[in-house]
């Protein structure tokens, strides 16, 4: 595999998307950070987000590039299905939970912008992902040796 030598000048930043796939669980990578802006990508093998929850001070775009995606706000009603190159806007304050909905890996961008300067997650039903005996919590994702999103 041929690695490409990227040389950003300051201020910019690059990111490739790239993310390893999985056999099981759940994967984030944090790609891009700004002052107000973040730009992340996560793959599910199956499951979804923890719980439902909010986030007071940051809106989100949710984009699916793999795979499907359902979200769910309160009394779990669909708040939309997204496939491939299909997004949602998430406003701040707005309860959430997504999970995959497809037999492939979900691959999805989430590009956050800060609305306040105070960003506090609220969790409106408790969390309820797999934990592990270590200290830290969650059960690590099982990878796909050498199977990488966009290969």
């Amino acid at each position: 595999m041929v690695v490409e030598e990227r040389v950003t000048p300051a201020p910019f930043k690059f990111a490739k998307i790239h993310p390893q796939l999985l056999e099981e669980g759940k994967s984030l990578e944090m790609l891009l950070r700004g002052e107000v802006v973040n730009f992340m990508v996560q793959v599910l093998a199956s499951g979804g987000e923890t719980n439902l929850h909010s986030h007071s001070g940051s809106e989100e775009i949710w984009l699916v590039l793999s795979g499907q995606a359902t979200f769910y706000t309160t009394g779990d009603e669909i708040a939309g299905v997204m496939n491939k190159n299909e997004a949602l806007y998430v406003p701040a304050n707005a309860p959430y939970w997504f999970e995959s909905t497809s037999d492939e890996n979900l691959v999805m961008l989430r590009i956050g912008a800060k609305v306040s300067t105070e960003d506090k997650r609220t969790d409106h039903t408790p969390r309820n992902f797999p934990l592990s005996t270590e200290p830290g919590g969650r059960i690590p994702p099982v990878y796909k040796e050498g199977v990488f999103f966009g290969d």
